[in-house]
């Protein structure tokens, strides 16, 4: 997996926490003509500090 993402203004904690959010997804392939076909995406994931 590839970070591309702006720098945050904390980004060891901030950015860990995205990738790590990242990593527990699970994706379904997409199908073309029956088969999984490679595609590329953008993922935006918004981050609110409480």
């Amino acid at each position: 997996m590839r970070w591309s993402g702006p720098a945050s203004r904390e980004p060891d904690r901030l950015d860990k926490a995205a990738l790590g959010a990242v990593r527990r997804w699970r994706w379904s392939p997409t199908i073309v003509d029956g088969r999984p076909a490679q595609v590329k995406g953008f993922v935006r994931i918004p981050f609110e500090l409480r």
